[in-house]
């Protein structure tokens, strides 16, 4: 497992262990304080994640990709900026969503975390941040907990209000942040009835992998691709030579439950950019350093980067 998960994954076992041994010494905690699990969230919760498991149980999900990005830290307070980019299944133009991200320690160790959505440029979120812009929903506050496996908070409803011309409508939100996995559960109600069903949304951090591959022309003369990089978020990625032409290789790689469930794989697709859908594929286990294809006419060869 990467470096980067293994620490992440210390969050989730800090908290445990933490709580743990709280409940069997009282009056003597050992949890960790809002500080450090500031300091926590400041190195291990950016990174680019991906809905990509839950669509591939769900078709009728669109794919989200996540890149989450630290901003600015201190002991007390830690400011973040994600970027949710939602990918048409029927290759128009992709939707980009931003919002600031505030988690706040106090006094009493609890972490406080706000929201606020971010229409200009990446770049100036700081300076919205240093105005004090930031525009936070009234009321719309998360405790974080921890949880056995990571950290848990929700809103209320009846203090969650957004404004809308005729009515008033309560946003009942839940997030939890576990080793590499961020699950955010959004309800809404107007004037006190709940409308439609929760909408939940489950990304896991994705990885990045260096590749080659190359393909046999029509005249058996091989064409290999220019090197890249794609990550395991279940995009679909067109592989081009060194002179940016098409090289007929559309490939994707991504972590999929082998069945509803079950543990999870890395899958690595053969694409067929016509459809969209698999001519071949390869999976191996999630952790595993490399993954390839070999078709004879078609080869394609990852590495994980670490």
């Amino acid at each position: 497992m990467r470096t980067v998960i293994r620490l992440y994954l210390l969050l989730a076992l800090s908290l445990l262990s933490a709580c743990a041994a709280q409940e069997k010494t009282p009056g003597k905690s050992t949890a960790l304080s809002s500080t450090e699990v500031l300091q926590q969230l400041q190195q291990h919760l950016p990174g680019h994640y991906s809905n990509f498991a839950q669509q591939w149980l769900d078709p009728q999900q669109p794919l989200r990709l996540l890149d989450v990005s630290l901003l600015k830290a201190s002991d007390s307070e830690v400011w973040m900026l994600t970027r949710q980019k939602e990918v048409s299944n029927l290759g128009g133009n992709s939707s980009i969503r931003q919002q600031i991200l505030s988690f706040r320690g106090t006094d009493t160790d609890e972490i406080k975390f706000r929201f606020a959505p971010h229409k200009g440029e990446p770049s100036a979120a700081l300076v919205t941040i240093a105005s004090g812009r930031t525009a936070f929903l009234p009321g719309c506050e998360i405790t974080l907990y921890p949880a056995k496996d990571g950290l848990l908070g929700q809103t209320s409803a009846s203090d969650c209000k957004l404004p809308t011309a005729d009515t008033h409508t309560s946003l009942s939100k839940s997030i939890k942040i576990q080793a590499g996995i961020i699950t955010i559960a959004d309800q809404l109600s107007q004037d006190g009835v709940i409308q439609g069903t929760s909408n939940i949304q489950q990304f896991y951090r994705s990885q990045v992998f260096s590749g080659w591959a190359g393909s046999k022309t029509a005249h058996s003369d091989w064409q290999a691709a220019a090197p890249f990089e794609i990550y395991s978020d279940g995009e679909e990625l067109g592989l081009v030579d060194p002179d940016g032409k098409d090289i007929g290789i559309h490939i994707r790689l991504s972590q999929v439950p082998w069945k509803k469930g079950e543990r999870m794989i890395l899958r690595l697709d053969l694409i067929d950019p016509a459809t969209g859908k698999p001519t071949a594929y390869v999976f191996t286990d999630p952790d595993a350093e490399n993954i390839g294809l070999n078709l004879g006419d078609i080869q394609v060869g990852l590495k994980r980067k670490l």
